[in-house]
């Protein structure tokens, strides 16, 4: 089986030899792998390092193109060129696992998959943590959450793109990745997600060339969304599965919103409002709205006021939430490792629980999260457990790499002890840290993994380390392993697990 990888170069500076480098060092062997770097009019000497690669490596080859302003067309070259089963996109300043194609192509003709998602990990940027708590061999965007990664970044059956024709978007253009993506989700119900394995790195430049966030011109910008959109209206019809797609995009518009709050940027953020409620006003029903927790919909609304300090506002209510872990005990688990049952919540800063009081149409919203006359509120207890969840998530101590335990607390809405009449939020669950299998069902790698909570409620996620305030006495069994005992311990005083190499 034959994997085919296409990487558009266009003036990466050093950071291409990063991404060159895991390619040459694959498993995966070279008689099995093509290598396409579609230099795309670079002038920085890319064009000639790797002229002389391919010199020295039958398996990579070289496509010099004009300069065509954006990725789109490079990738298409590269598919055009491509032989393999398989086809890999990888951008000039990412890299991959040493397992990462072997690993997928396996997997993708194991399930007979015309997708296939490896594990992403980033220094950087979001990463859809919760899509890869465990492998799926196949699935679609009806019943995952495939739309929470638009990145084309991912491993294609050959033949399902070009019998579908599925090509990218071409020219200088923005979000040609999430037109692709949209597309290809809704072609196909074979998509296969890798989790036990870091396939993807997205890594920071020394430059900081691909964390820059650039100016757009929101006219422009929202245009594009509007044909993304188009797709989902073409391949969908009215209702609760186009509704759970439109509330991905228009998360997407509220954080838009929330990186340009800046006063200096003002006329900025009124153009980019009127692109957005404009945007809403043609795709979205009032169901998207109500589907968003209850902070994004109060930022919603501010939005749909137009009025650029009603805004931040209702953005500034969530600079005050924090994780707080209200109890967390450990115990020698009768596998190999050690059960932890926690119990936590999303408070305020100060620890104080955030309040939900009866009223005639549900349940009135803490008024330290209301903003002047866009109060919001739930209908019903279930409608507020459904945008909240939590989990215990290991992270390494020197790289982005996490994993995220088997089974997700579960969140109850519960009659606070002293404030008659009042609820409040809680996540508890007893989660099993078995080194031998808590990265996704295979051991954990060598190294320290620090223990932390991860909560998402009321629209906002936020961790919190366990430090030695939250345990009481640890047991003092080591786990069982093949490289020797892992041991539970506090290190810098958070409580992590130390996994011998």
């Amino acid at each position: 089986m034959r994997v085919s990888v296409v990487v558009p170069v266009y003036n990466p500076g050093d950071s291409l030899r990063r991404s060159v480098e895991s390619l040459l060092t694959q498993s995966l062997p070279p008689e099995s792998t093509e290598l396409i770097f579609v230099d795309d009019g670079s002038t920085d000497g890319s064009g000639d390092l790797l002229d002389e690669l391919a010199a020295r490596h039958s398996h990579l080859q070289v496509i010099h193109e004009p300069n065509s302003g954006w990725s789109g067309r490079p990738r298409n070259v590269g598919l055009d060129a491509a032989t393999g089963e398989f086809v890999q996109f990888v951008d000039q300043d990412d890299a991959l696992g040493e397992q990462a194609l072997e690993r997928l192509s396996s997997y993708g003709a194991a399930n007979d998959a015309d997708i296939v998602i490896g594990k992403v990990i980033s220094d950087f940027r979001r990463v859809p943590h919760e899509l890869f708590r465990r492998n799926i061999p196949r699935c679609s965007i009806r019943d995952t959450a495939l739309i929470r990664s638009l990145t084309p970044h991912k491993m294609f059956r050959r033949s399902f793109l070009i019998d579908n024709k599925l090509r990218f978007a071409e020219g200088r253009r923005r979000l040609e990745d999430q037109l692709f993506m949209t597309q290809v989700y809704l072609a196909t119900d074979a998509v296969a997600v890798l989790a036990d394995y870091p396939c993807y790195f997205y890594l920071r430049r020394e430059d900081r060339g691909n964390s820059a966030k650039p100016n757009y011109d929101p006219a422009d910008y929202y245009g594009y969304v509007r044909e993304v959109l188009d797709v989902v209206a073409a391949h969908t019809a009215s209702g609760e599965f186009r509704d759970s797609l439109h509330e991905r995009f228009l998360n997407a518009m509220l954080q838009k919103v929330a990186d340009t709050l800046q006063p200096r940027r003002e006329k900025r953020l009124i153009a980019l409002m009127a692109e957005i409620n404009a945007v809403a006003d043609a795709y979205f029903s009032p169901q998207v709205a109500q589907r968003a927790p209850i902070l994004r919909r109060q930022l919603a609304a501010a939005i749909r006021r137009g009025e650029p300090e009603t805004v931040r506002e209702a953005s500034g209510r969530y600079d005050d939430l924090a994780a707080t872990v209200r109890s967390l005990t450990v115990e020698t688990s009768a596998d190999n490792g050690w059960t932890v049952s926690v119990t936590a919540a999303m408070t305020f800063r100060d620890g104080s629980p955030i309040l939900f009081q009866p009223a005639a149409d549900g349940w009135r919203v803490d008024q330290r999260l209301q903003v002047d006359g866009l109060e919001v509120g739930v209908e019903s207890m279930d409608e507020l457990l459904h945008r909240t969840s939590g989990d215990l998530v290991l992270r390494s101590s020197e790289t982005p790499l996490e994993w995220l335990g088997a089974t997700p607390l579960t969140p109850s809405f519960d009659p606070h002890p002293t404030i008659d009449g009042a609820h409040h939020l809680q996540l508890t669950g007893t989660v099993e840290i078995d080194p031998s299998s808590f990265a996704a069902g295979a051991p954990l790698p060598a190294g320290t993994w620090r223990v932390s909570v991860r909560l998402t409620a009321l629209g906002r996620s936020r961790s919190t380390p366990i430090r030695r305030r939250h345990v009481g006495q640890l047991p003092r069994r080591n786990a069982r392993g093949r490289r020797g005992a892992a041991t539970l311990q506090f290190s810098d005083r958070r409580l992590s697990v130390l996994v011998p190499s």
